[in-house]
Protein backbone atom coordinates (compact mmCIF):
# COMPACT_ATOMS: atom_id res chain seq x y z
CA UNK A 1 0.00 0.00 0.00
CA UNK A 2 2.78 2.07 0.89
CA UNK A 3 4.69 1.83 -2.78
CA UNK A 4 0.92 2.21 -4.33
CA UNK A 5 1.11 5.87 -2.69
CA UNK A 6 4.67 6.73 -3.57
CA UNK A 7 3.82 5.53 -7.16
CA UNK A 8 0.91 7.27 -7.32
CA UNK A 9 2.71 10.85 -6.15
CA UNK A 10 5.31 10.06 -9.23
CA UNK A 11 3.40 8.88 -12.06
CA UNK A 12 0.83 11.54 -13.47
CA UNK A 13 -2.86 10.56 -13.85
CA UNK A 14 -3.54 9.36 -17.54
CA UNK A 15 -4.95 12.26 -19.78
CA UNK A 16 -8.56 11.23 -20.83
CA UNK A 17 -9.42 12.26 -24.97
CA UNK A 18 -12.79 14.50 -24.74
CA UNK A 19 -15.11 13.04 -26.44
CA UNK A 20 -17.42 16.15 -26.96
CA UNK A 21 -13.64 17.92 -28.73
CA UNK A 22 -12.28 14.71 -30.60
CA UNK A 23 -13.63 14.26 -33.95
CA UNK A 24 -15.60 11.73 -35.48
CA UNK A 25 -13.48 9.52 -37.94
CA UNK A 26 -15.02 9.09 -41.52
CA UNK A 27 -18.00 6.50 -42.63
CA UNK A 28 -16.77 3.25 -43.87
CA UNK A 29 -18.96 1.91 -46.32
CA UNK A 30 -17.93 -1.40 -47.05
CA UNK A 31 -19.90 -4.14 -49.83
CA UNK A 32 -20.09 -7.52 -50.73
CA UNK A 33 -19.39 -7.97 -53.97
CA UNK A 34 -20.36 -12.12 -55.34
CA UNK A 35 -18.20 -13.12 -58.29
CA UNK A 36 -20.84 -13.60 -61.33
CA UNK A 37 -21.66 -17.18 -62.78
CA UNK A 38 -19.65 -18.80 -64.66
CA UNK A 39 -20.42 -18.70 -68.60
CA UNK A 40 -21.20 -21.77 -70.52
CA UNK A 41 -19.19 -22.05 -73.91
CA UNK A 42 -21.44 -19.57 -76.59
CA UNK A 43 -22.02 -21.26 -79.50
CA UNK A 44 -20.18 -20.04 -82.97
CA UNK A 45 -22.27 -17.60 -84.75
CA UNK A 46 -21.59 -17.91 -88.55
CA UNK A 47 -24.58 -16.20 -89.84
CA UNK A 48 -24.28 -13.22 -88.08
CA UNK A 49 -22.17 -10.79 -88.20
CA UNK A 50 -21.72 -7.94 -86.73
CA UNK A 51 -20.98 -4.49 -88.39
CA UNK A 52 -20.06 -0.33 -86.89
CA UNK A 53 -19.67 2.06 -89.53
CA UNK A 54 -15.92 2.96 -89.89
CA UNK A 55 -14.95 6.30 -88.53
CA UNK A 56 -11.44 6.85 -90.58
CA UNK A 57 -14.08 6.13 -93.49
CA UNK A 58 -16.64 8.75 -92.43
CA UNK A 59 -13.94 10.92 -91.68
CA UNK A 60 -12.78 10.59 -95.60
CA UNK A 61 -16.28 10.35 -96.96
CA UNK A 62 -16.85 13.99 -95.47
CA UNK A 63 -13.87 15.94 -97.16
CA UNK A 64 -15.29 14.20 -100.43
CA UNK A 65 -18.55 15.64 -99.81
CA UNK A 66 -17.43 18.60 -98.89
CA UNK A 67 -14.78 18.61 -101.78
CA UNK A 68 -17.76 17.72 -104.26
CA UNK A 69 -19.84 20.67 -102.90
CA UNK A 70 -17.27 23.00 -103.67
CA UNK A 71 -16.99 22.28 -107.17
CA UNK A 72 -20.76 22.97 -107.31
CA UNK A 73 -21.73 19.20 -107.17
CA UNK A 74 -25.31 19.57 -105.97
CA UNK A 75 -26.43 15.72 -105.94
CA UNK A 76 -26.96 14.41 -102.66
CA UNK A 77 -26.87 10.73 -102.52
CA UNK A 78 -27.94 8.57 -99.69
CA UNK A 79 -24.62 6.65 -99.60
CA UNK A 80 -24.35 3.77 -96.56
CA UNK A 81 -21.08 4.22 -94.73
CA UNK A 82 -18.43 2.43 -95.27
CA UNK A 83 -18.29 -0.81 -92.73
CA UNK A 84 -15.91 -2.44 -90.82
CA UNK A 85 -16.34 -5.75 -88.64
CA UNK A 86 -12.47 -5.62 -87.08
CA UNK A 87 -13.90 -3.64 -84.73
CA UNK A 88 -15.47 -5.37 -81.76
CA UNK A 89 -15.41 -3.26 -78.79
CA UNK A 90 -16.42 0.45 -78.07
CA UNK A 91 -15.76 3.53 -75.55
CA UNK A 92 -19.03 5.35 -74.82
CA UNK A 93 -19.62 8.52 -72.87
CA UNK A 94 -22.78 9.10 -71.08
CA UNK A 95 -25.59 9.55 -73.58
CA UNK A 96 -23.52 8.41 -76.23
CA UNK A 97 -24.90 5.88 -78.90
CA UNK A 98 -23.41 3.54 -81.47
CA UNK A 99 -24.93 2.30 -84.57
CA UNK A 100 -24.30 -1.58 -85.11
CA UNK A 101 -25.35 -3.47 -87.96
CA UNK A 102 -26.49 -7.30 -88.05
CA UNK A 103 -25.92 -9.19 -91.26
CA UNK A 104 -27.59 -12.31 -91.81
CA UNK A 105 -26.16 -14.85 -94.83
CA UNK A 106 -27.99 -18.53 -95.09
CA UNK A 107 -28.00 -20.83 -97.39
CA UNK A 108 -30.78 -22.78 -96.01
CA UNK A 109 -34.35 -21.68 -95.56
CA UNK A 110 -35.60 -21.40 -92.02
CA UNK A 111 -35.97 -20.18 -88.87
CA UNK A 112 -32.56 -19.12 -86.95
CA UNK A 113 -32.20 -17.80 -83.70
CA UNK A 114 -28.69 -16.24 -82.13
CA UNK A 115 -27.65 -14.70 -78.36
CA UNK A 116 -25.35 -12.13 -79.23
Amino acid sequence: MYLCSQLKSIVPEPLWPNPDKEPLPEPVINAIVKKPPTRSERKVTDMFSIWTPDPDAENDEQDEQNENNEEGGDEQQEKKPKMTKDKTRWILQPKQSQKLYIKFFSTEIGNFDQTF
